[in-house]
């Protein structure tokens, strides 16, 4: 079998996805009129919609950890301190390090487990991984949300571990989640794909407006918390929901099955090895997305780098004069103006993209997204020792998280959707399951690079 690895690959309309005319069955159907109406259609959109669902349950967790940061600073305070609840420069070790230790307990068992996964996951199939996965993530975090009104300053560093050790388990099954879903995703048609990434997008917009109201309710940090992670258990509950409904949908039996058929034919015919990790159908599948695979690691290692574990640490020039320059800062400045652009950033690839012909270009720019970097280390942030405070008006600080989560949107959904266009329909799965260990591979490298940008400061 051969796969397209040119630069020049263009192998298929971004919306029917139709595989590169030599990859096509040699035995078209009797009618190509038959066979257009007998595909299925997705009624009022529910199966995008369900998709745009499943892609905000996917970081809903991760979205409601990072952002629910009065709650951590409040966990971890010095108790002998009687003032939390303004941005302070001498935050305690646990405070400085919380969100960098996150990002590490999160992203490296996803990394590793995704690779767990390819290697013995084809023994179980995709539709129950991602029902096992969505249903332990949903658990844990239910686990999670109990010990919000559990008084924890007697054991604060028991609590640290508890709730570090909780994200590893949480994120291991979030691999099994994602990876499968992607997989599922890549065979159907690419406004799909789509809606997954833009919910995924989504998922920190949630967040973030939730922390927000749950602020301006002048509640106390464990309070406001409550509010904020019951509402994500909700969201996780309806998500499991729409998935039974999903996999019964006629849509969904049609694309999987075609999938299955394609590739259970060209098995017959030796044109594909049988199903499973091989390293050689698995090597050239990568060769054939290679461009899109490392923008991907790129653009999430950059982004994870510095978001959230060193723009949770800038503090305004004058603190706590106003709503803004108060406990309203960091969520309006560092949270909501990211995922706002990063929305806008995969709203935008939607109707202005980037053709699918250039995929070094994608790269390059993924590349250049590194120069925010020092910027970002000069702004604000706080406590530092080495480097000196460059940019102390929080303007700064707001255009560079706008620049890094617009350029964060457009290049991830970008990479995203025209990597599956380079392969023919029975390897779209594998595709995706390529393009999302990628995804892992920038996510684990930017939370341990987090910690030695924080130590650089």
């Amino acid at each position: 079998m051969s796969i397209n690895t040119g630069d020049d690959s263009f192998v298929g309309d971004s919306t029917d996805r139709t595989p590169v005319l030599s990859e096509r069955p040699s035995h078209p159907p009797t009618s190509v009129f038959q066979e257009i109406e007998e595909l299925p259609h997705d009624k009022k959109g529910r199966v995008r919609l369900t998709f745009a669902l499943i892609g905000v349950a996917t970081l809903m967790p991760w979205n409601i950890f990072i952002t629910a940061t009065d709650y951590w600073m409040y966990k971890f305070r010095d108790v002998n301190e009687s003032h939390v609840d303004h941005p302070r420069v001498n935050k305690t070790e646990l405070q400085t390090f919380f969100t960098s230790y996150l990002s590490m307990s999160s992203n490296i068992p996803f990394l590793l487990m995704l690779i767990l996964n390819a290697i013995w996951g084809q023994k179980v199939v995709e539709h129950v991984r991602t029902l096992i996965g969505l249903t332990a993530i949903t658990i844990i975090f239910i686990f999670t949300t109990i010990f919000v009104e559990v008084d924890t300053d007697d054991f604060q560093l028991t609590f640290f571990r508890l709730t570090l050790t909780s994200v590893v388990v949480m994120s291991c099954f979030s691999a099994i989640f994602q990876g499968s879903i992607v997989s599922i995703a890549s065979i159907f048609p690419s406004r799909n794909m789509h809606f997954y990434a833009t919910g995924q997008s989504a998922a920190g917009l949630y967040a973030v407006f939730a922390q927000i109201l749950s602020l301006s309710g002048q509640f106390g940090p464990t309070t406001t918390a409550l509010y904020y992670f019951v509402s994500a258990d909700v969201l996780l509950i309806a998500t499991l929901t729409a998935y039974f409904w999903l996999v019964k949908s006629e849509y969904y039996r049609y694309y999987l099955d075609r999938s299955k058929d394609e590739r259970e034919r060209r098995q017959a015919a030796g044109e594909i090895e049988e199903s499973g990790l091989n390293l050689v159908s698995s090597w050239n599948t990568f060769l054939a997305v290679k461009w899109h695979a490392l923008t991907i690691l790129l653009v999430n290692w950059m982004t994870i780098s510095v978001f959230p574990p060193l723009t949770v640490l800038v503090v305004p020039k004058h603190p706590n004069v106003d709503i803004w320059s108060g406990r309203f800062f960091i969520p309006i400045t560092s949270f909501l103006m990211f995922c706002l652009a990063d929305f806008v950033g995969r709203f935008i690839s939607r109707h202005v993209p980037l053709s699918v012909r250039k995929p070094k270009l994608l790269l390059a720019l993924a590349g250049l997204r590194w120069f925010f970097v020092p910027f970002l280390m000069l702004c604000n942030a706080h406590p530092r020792s080495l480097l000196p405070v460059v940019f102390e008006s929080e303007w700064m600080f707001v255009f560079l998280v706008t620049a890094i989560g617009l350029t964060n949107g457009y290049l991830y959904i970008m990479a995203m959707i025209n990597g599956p266009e380079f392969v023919p329909n029975e390897l779209r799965s594998q595709t995706g399951f390529i393009l999302v260990l990628f995804l892992g591979f920038g996510v684990a490298l930017g939370s341990i690079t987090s910690n030695f940008i924080l130590r650089l400061l």
